[in-house]
């Protein structure tokens, strides 16, 4: 086991829950959208449209 049977009991996953759920945010899209609605957001306080015009 190595490195990771001396940091993780036996009966712990190999992978911890929180990088799990990123995991499956990550499939699911959820970045790309959280991405998008803040940069769309930043655009707005600096009066940009979608294309980069002011």
């Amino acid at each position: 086991m190595g490195a990771i049977g001396k940091t993780y009991p036996r009966t712990s996953p190999l992978i911890p829950p929180s990088i799990g759920t990123c995991i499956q945010w990550r499939g699911a899209g959820v970045f790309e959208e959280l991405m998008s609605v803040l940069h769309g957001k930043v655009r707005e306080q600096v009066k940009k449209n979608r294309t980069g015009q002011s």
